[in-house]
């Protein structure tokens, strides 16, 4: 599994996680973790499974390092129960993001009207 333990250690660190506190978080030994991210042992389909959901990436992420695009219905609340949009260091509330949307709609029907 070429990669996957530096993919691992990178979203690792970039949660700000030591190998304890992940190990403790997500159920699996320190000793599991840190031979995942040395490459000395090959996950199972069911941790890979666990490590993809605990971090919110792809298992293809994980395995080939490709990102893939995500797609978020702004539309739909429930798509956004996960994620925060941020615009000048503030968070959008549901009104000025259904304001946006609302914007992007007007807008696209005017383009429209023009041809």
């Amino acid at each position: 599994m070429n990669g996957f333990g530096k993919r691992l250690k990178v979203l690792r660190e970039q949660g700000s996680l030591t190998t304890d506190q992940m190990a403790e978080q997500i159920g699996f030994t320190k000793s599991v973790i840190w031979s995942y991210e040395m490459e000395k042992k090959e996950p199972s389909v069911r941790h890979i499974m666990r490590i993809a959901e605990f971090f919110d990436v792809s298992i293809d992420y994980l395995l080939k390092g490709t990102k893939l695009k995500r797609t978020i219905n702004l539309q739909h609340k429930n798509d956004m129960k996960n994620h925060t949009l941020i615009v000048d260091n503030i968070v959008l509330s549901n009104e000025e993001i259904a304001d946006a949307v609302a914007f992007i709609k007007a807008k696209r029907l005017l383009k429209e009207a023009e041809f």
